[in-house]
């Protein structure tokens, strides 16, 4: 597959992503365009919101324990399955309410799936079916295939990197909230257990999508070379300090675990409530 720029109606600049999406059947339809997954063996609840396996046609016992796994695809040398209840997550932008990240994670991360044999290593997805939305621009950025190719110019891969970034930002200002496994919780925790009492803690992050068969996650150079092309798969570089004292990380990840954090809501809630009020943004080390 070659592609992705997928096309929302246009809108004012600056407008909330709900006057373009409002509801949470919309946002499903976004992502259903984006996925065709009303085309695969997937339940899906009216509202959108809540995905999961199909029943199995022959016991026809709606219990959950016949919704045998939906293997997704291969990729990074696993077989990656869908399985169990997924809901639908939103995280929209501090300061940028057109840009939202949006997927289904799952609800209960501890199912087990049998290996098939002859079949790679099986791999549960506790995200699946994620999306960066810029309903300003016109912009779905599919997440879940980190070696898929982008289509967009130059200006509008900035406006996509630098939002990417404030809701980075927005996670660190929070990292203390999070749970082992979270997004550089362990750079975090790293850092805490090394101090009495922690002070203040300061950050910085830079996002860059990847460019197209790099041989390593590192930032793209230049944005108007059109020898190479640059793919969904994200690098961050990032860091945390208190009292001058350092930890980081400067490797790929993807960010649709950001779903699964504290700084995600579900789409029940994003949609039946007006916008959150903004918070203050961590400081840049840089400042």
């Amino acid at each position: 597959m070659n592609a992705v720029a997928l096309i929302l109606c246009t809108m004012v600049a600056g407008a909330d992503a709900r006057e373009t999406i409002p509801t949470s059947q919309k946002l499903f339809e976004v992502i259903d365009n984006t996925y065709a997954i009303s085309k695969r063996p997937l339940e899906i609840s009216e509202d959108g919101i809540i995905l999961q396996p199909v029943v199995n046609k022959v016991s026809h016992n709606a219990d959950g324990a016949d919704r045998p796994p939906y293997l997704l695809h291969y990729q990074q040398n696993a077989s990656n399955y869908v399985a169990g209840k997924y809901e639908l997550k939103v995280i929209a932008c501090p300061g940028a309410p057109n840009f939202l990240l949006a997927g289904y994670v799952i609800q209960n991360d501890h199912i087990l799936i049998g290996r098939q044999p002859d079949q790679p290593t099986p791999r549960l997805l506790h995200q699946c079916f994620s999306v960066l939305l810029d309903t300003d621009r016109n912009i779905v950025v599919p997440l879940d295939d980190p070696k898929l190719r982008l289509i967009l110019q130059g200006e509008q891969i900035k406006s996509v990197q630098a939002n990417c970034k404030q809701i980075w930002r927005d996670y660190l200002s929070a990292i203390d909230k999070q749970e082992s496994g979270a997004p550089f919780y362990e750079e975090f925790r790293d850092l805490r257990r090394q101090f009495i009492t922690l002070p203040p803690l300061e950050s910085d992050v830079s996002v860059s999508f990847l460019a197209e068969a790099a041989e390593s996650p590192r930032a793209y150079p230049n944005l108007h070379d059109q020898n190479r092309r640059l793919v969904a798969g994200m690098s961050v570089r990032m860091a945390i300090a208190a009292d001058q004292r350092m930890n980081g990380f400067d490797g790929q990840i993807e960010m649709q675990r950001l779903l699964s954090t504290t700084i995600a809501q579900s789409a029940s809630a994003y949609f039946d409530h007006p916008p959150a009020t903004e918070t203050t943004q961590p400081t840049s080390i840089s400042e």
